[in-house]
């Protein structure tokens, strides 16, 4: 809220006078600036009004009969005025195709990625956006999102609807798996591949022309393109902003319509990759006879690429791989990125594969999407990290004045939650599940997979026949009579009398 030395109406009496230029100059500020005029006139709300006295004091004055005015107003009218203006300007960007540069601008804040981080590439950039530009990007994520489907290839798991991570993570294990335990004279491999600052390298132009080639209207992709390339930032340093730019690429993350770019972004290696495979050049893993072949599996910019371990299948990779670097300006981190071959591979093929690919081989602390990548050197070890986040949470709430229920839902709620992913896919050993307290939750496995049964209750509706409910049954389930009358009650609840618990 400020006060400022210029006028949008004729009405002003007093003073010099001003000129309809430096209206519209000061119109067009504010509406950059996307400030509100308030709309308050008369003397009670002028700054100095040629009234003697200190000037904090007039601004003490001033603020006081702004505050006593907004209470006397309708606190709903005020609410309502500001849906109107999110809603206006949503409907001005979808009907003119414009944003204004104010809703476009964003706050950097910068997260350390690490305890000790003192140069740039060791934070990791959050962009705070504007809620009016947060609505409009929603909306065209929401639009977009159902047909990912169609767009994406199913070796692409991320933000697609109805594909989980799960699903990557497994399929990568099995077949992990079945590398570890491969024999035979022929040998496969498994490149893990690391794109270094993912986000921030896309080009904008060639995005554009991805979106434009999976079949969006123009309208879209200019909608698009106007919430990508009219971006602006300011960095906050200890709370303040600094450095006002303009980019030339990148997109932005904590932006809703960022994920599903980039997985579009992403299709085009795998397309590459694709017709390679339908060529003949290129050959994926079969776990089984009749299981297809998996070239690659990507989860936004954690890739994996499948394939024999030969000469020319790493070559022909390279080739993907710089031909990517070369339309996309995305840049592979060779340093992390990572290979790994069959147990049945020679040593000399390993250090020519190697060689093309300018990338080390794994070893066993490597992690894919948080889980081990490759078979770890002992189980325990791999897991270890599960006992440093608990010993970091049990750790932080001790500093706190808790009672013991409060640190018990604590435990329950948030402890206990940790190691849920790691056990979707691995079995972890019982000595870790031992000290995170999860022996409970391995016994219940047993009785899962058994089968439990319903509580019947009043509320509860459980059928007779076909729910298992009579814990003394090895079925749960009630004979069905063969002669079963259709008037017979067909739920427990209406076994139960409504006065009584018999």
């Amino acid at each position: 809220m400020g006060d400022f030395n210029a006028v949008l109406t004729q009405n002003k009496r007093g003073g010099e006078p001003f000129s309809s230029a430096s209206r519209n100059a000061f119109g067009d500020e504010l509406e950059f600036c996307n400030l509100i005029d308030l709309g308050f006139t008369g003397n009670s709300f002028t700054w100095t009004d040629k009234m003697p006295g200190d000037p904090i004091n007039k601004l003490h004055r001033l603020l006081k009969i702004l505050k006593g005015e907004l209470r006397s107003r309708n606190k709903k009218t005020f609410g309502w005025c500001h849906d109107q203006i999110v809603i206006e300007a949503v409907t001005h960007f979808f009907s003119s195709g414009h944003i204004p540069p104010a809703i476009n601008h964003t706050y950097i804040n910068l997260i350390p990625k690490s305890p000790r981080a003192h140069t740039v590439d060791q934070f990791r950039p959050i962009s705070l956006c504007n809620t009016t530009y947060k609505v409009i990007s929603k909306i065209l994520a929401n639009k977009l999102k159902p047909l990912l489907h169609k767009i994406i290839s199913p070796f692409q798991i991320a933000f697609v609807p109805g594909r989980n991570i799960n699903e990557n993570s497994i399929i990568s294990q099995e077949i992990m798996h079945y590398l570890h335990n491969k024999k035979g004279k022929k040998g496969y491999m498994a490149i893990k591949i690391d794109i270094s600052k993912a986000y921030d390298r896309v080009e904008w132009l060639f995005l554009l022309k991805l979106l434009e080639g999976v079949g969006l209207c123009e309208t879209f992709v200019n909608w698009i393109s106007q919430c990508v390339s009219s971006a602006s930032f300011s960095i906050l340093v200890n709370g303040a902003s600094f450095n006002f730019f303009r980019p030339t690429r990148g997109i932005r993350q904590e932006n809703p319509l960022s994920p599903y770019l980039f997985i579009i972004y992403a299709e085009f290696l795998s397309r590459l990759l694709l017709r390679e495979e339908i060529l003949g050049n290129l050959k994926g893993i079969e776990v089984c006879r009749i299981a297809p072949a998996i070239s690659h599996l990507f989860y936004a910019d954690n890739l994996i690429i499948f394939c024999r371990a030969e000469v020319q299948d790493a070559q022909l990779i390279r080739n993907c791989l710089s031909k990517f670097e070369e339309w996309s300006s995305q840049v592979i981190n060779s340093q992390k990125s990572l290979v790994h071959f069959s147990r049945n591979v020679q040593n000399t093929k390993k250090e020519a594969i190697l060689d093309i690919l300018q990338m080390p081989e794994c070893n066993h602390r490597a992690k894919h999407l948080g889980l081990p990548f490759c078979k770890p050197a002992t189980r325990k070890r791999a897991f270890s990290e599960l006992l440093e986040k608990m010993t970091n949470k049990l750790s932080l709430w001790k500093a706190k004045n808790l009672s013991r229920a409060g640190k018990l839902v604590l435990i329950k709620n948030v402890a206990q939650s940790i190691p849920v992913y790691h056990k979707s896919t691995f079995l972890i050993p019982k000595s870790i599940e031992s000290i995170v307290g999860l022996e409970r939750c391995s016994k219940m496995r047993k009785i899962n997979q058994l089968g439990a049964c319903y509580l019947a209750s009043m509320c509860a509706a459980t059928n007779i026949w076909d729910d298992p409910w009579i814990p003394s049954i090895p079925s749960f389930k009630p004979p069905r009579p063969p002669d079963l009358n259709p008037d017979w009650p067909s739920l427990v609840r209406d076994l139960i009398y409504q006065n009584s618990l018999e």
